[in-house]
């Protein structure tokens, strides 16, 4: 890594691209010169560039525009979304020595890396000590996506020399570093939410939630009828607050932020409890922040002082508020291509070959690696010898291995996992994690992308398909849990219908709709699969046919006589899919490491990335028996 009195950072997102050029003087940082661009749909899609043409010409326009000067520099510092990264913790014996950390750790990462460890780059830093011994924070993503990054800026004459993620720049434009207290940090952007750890500045810990504004823009467009444009103009301008007359889109935005609470509810105890440690605040970033009423909700629900990301007093900034929010990420980028931060990550130093046991020279600091030691000349025998030993280790390893692990063997040979047929299957987001969040619970997931035939399909994605099923039913008590009193429950989650609140026979039709798909679901899952069609225990899209749809209410309880027609759109895959030998490899891996754990449900959430293009977060859960 790079340091220098100037230096500036780019942000990539999907969406947008902000450059800084920051100075350090004395004590302090002052912003030389800023610029950002809009992006165009399709250009960059969760990090990955698609058109490089088109960004190429969006990187220029970025440069010339930049205001009040020049930028200056050649050498640039960059972010990853955290969906391209998988971060880890893990806990070293205090018996492991410095220069043994590294295959150390890369060992232990090999156990729930999502890809081949041949295919990725890393890197790591130490983050406190427990009973157990030391704390490491553990990084890794795409060596491909990392090449993708470097040539296409070399094309441009600017020279990489950091690559981070997303949260780590964050904490560096906005966590003291100087300051004992655990921060939290809650980035909600429009796919996704990073809930990550902070101390002296410094990332702990970090989980991608699938939980964020496009979920809330979604819930008000289909809940109150209203377009994709409409529902995002409501969500900003009304957010948690009571407006006069909008009573409806406030208790939707609460009943979509639940879920998202709960689960960072339960992150929070998980850490603070692993950690004998307590998160002192909570601050918000990234677009959704700005809603209205959301500090006060974070901080009513979990119970801890809750602000706006603000950047520290140490930036010498001049902006308005609009835009300090699109250019935070990036002042923190650039304060760590000064070299004045210390926890940072860096995915250009390491590849796999660097965390081989047989390799000692390192490029981190002294406080994490020792220097290579002077080679001393030995006799042919020894050599010889030394070979033999390893050649045992070796078969040693992979017979250990075979015996765990089956016929999963193949998979930790280059070229990537492969099919029961042999066939290579596409590479994955490296969006998958293992957290304990409560004693006896654990969750597993990963992210893929499926591509329909409206669409077109990128190297990686599993071919699919969209397919409607309409189910009707008469007797709204056969799909009713026992009891269980559905006016009543929709009286207490949402309250009683204000004027411009959706009736209540309009909210238990969205409520019987979804516990309709579940008395049916597994009877379409077999129907498709006679026909040679995978079907998740999910779907992607439900329509309630308004003009066939007869809720009616006596008093407090809904008519015998009631009825319920729902269309749902399903995403199914032709058997065999690649999905089932990644989601059996997966669990296979899991459940050889967990032979106590027994899987309770899976789940699957869908974004639509691009025309024809379906995201899909699997998520496991697992119960201790």
């Amino acid at each position: 890594m790079f340091q220098q009195r100037q230096a500036f950072g780019i942000n990539c997102s999907d969406s947008s691209l902000e450059a800084l050029e920051l100075a350090r003087e004395h004590d302090y940082f002052v912003v030389k010169s800023q610029s950002r661009v809009e992006l165009a749909g399709g250009i960059i899609e969760n990090g990955k560039i698609i058109q490089p043409e088109k960004l190429k010409v969006a990187v220029q326009e970025l440069l010339a525009q930049a205001t009040p000067s020049a930028l200056s520099g050649k050498e640039i510092a960059l972010t990853l979304p955290e969906s391209r990264s998988f971060v880890q913790t893990y806990v070293l014996p205090r018996a492991i020595g410095v220069k043994q950390v590294p295959s150390a750790l890369f060992s232990e990462a090999r156990e729930t890396l999502p890809v081949e460890s041949d295919l990725i780059v890393a890197d790591f830093q130490k983050v406190g000590e427990t009973d157990a011994g030391v704390r490491y924070l553990f990084a890794a993503t795409y060596s491909e996506l990392i090449r993708e990054y470097t040539d296409f800026f070399s094309s441009l004459r600017l020279k990489v020399s950091l690559i981070t993620m997303e949260s780590i720049a964050l904490g560096a434009a906005t966590v003291d570093d100087s300051k004992e207290e655990m921060v939290l940090i809650l980035d909600i952007g429009a796919r996704t939410t990073i809930a990550s750890v902070f101390q002296n500045g410094a990332l702990q810990e970090s989980i991608n939630i699938t939980i964020a504004g496009n979920h809330l823009t979604a819930a008000l467009a289909e809940k109150l009828k209203l377009s994709i444009a409409e529902a995002e103009q409501r969500k900003i301008t009304v957010g948690l607050k009571h407006a006069d007359g909008d009573g409806a889109a406030m208790l939707i935005i609460q009943g979509q932020l639940q879920p998202l609470k709960d689960e960072i509810q339960l992150f929070m105890k998980f850490y603070e409890q692993r950690t004998r440690t307590v998160i002192a605040r909570v601050i918000l970033a990234g677009g959704t922040a700005a809603l209205p009423g959301l500090d006060e909700y974070f901080a009513d629900n979990l119970g801890l002082p809750t602000t706006v990301a603000e950047p520290l007093p140490l930036f010498h900034v001049s902006m308005e508020r609009s835009d300090l929010e699109r250019y935070i990420v990036v002042l923190g980028l650039a304060r760590i291509a000064t070299g004045s931060y210390h926890g940072v990550i860096n995915f250009l130093e390491h590849s796999e070959k660097d965390w081989l046991p047989a390799k000692h020279g390192f490029k981190k600091g002294p406080e994490m690696h020792a220097q290579a030691p002077v080679k001393k000349k030995g006799s042919s025998k020894k050599m010889l010898i030394y070979l033999l030993l390893l050649g045992f280790a070796a078969l040693a390893f992979l017979g250990i291995y075979w015996w765990r692990y089956g016929s999963t063997l193949g998979n930790i040979f280059p070229g990537g996992p492969r099919s029961a047929d042999g066939t290579a299957l596409p590479e994955q987001s490296l969006n998958f994690v293992i957290n304990q969040h409560v004693a006896q619970q654990k969750t597993m997931s990963f992210v893929f992308t499926v591509a329909t035939p409206s669409g077109t399909a990128e190297t990686g994605d599993i071919p699919g398909s969209l397919e409607d099923a309409t189910f009707e039913t008469s007797d709204l008590s056969e799909i009713t849990p026992p009891n269980t009193d559905p006016v009543a429950l929709m009286s207490k989650q949402n309250g009683e219908s204000g004027p411009s609140e959706a009736p209540l026979a309009q909210r238990l039709a969205d409520y019987f709709a979804d516990r309709l798909w579940e008395a049916q679901k597994n009877d379409q899952i077999v129907e498709r699969g006679i026909r040679g069609r995978l079907v998740l225990g999910s779907y992607f899209k439900k329509s309630i046919n308004t003009t066939d749809t007869n809720i009616r209410l006596e008093g407090d309880t809904v008519s015998p006589g009631s009825s319920l027609s729902v269309t749902y759109q399903m995403l199914t895959m032709p058997i065999p899919s690649p999905f089932q030998s990644i989601e059996s490899a997966r669990l296979k891996s899991f459940t050889a490491e967990n032979p106590a754990w027994k899987l309770m449900s899976k789940s699957y959430t869908y974004d639509e990335v691009a025309t024809g293009r379906i995201q899909v977060a699997a998520l496991y859960t697992f119960q201790q028996e």
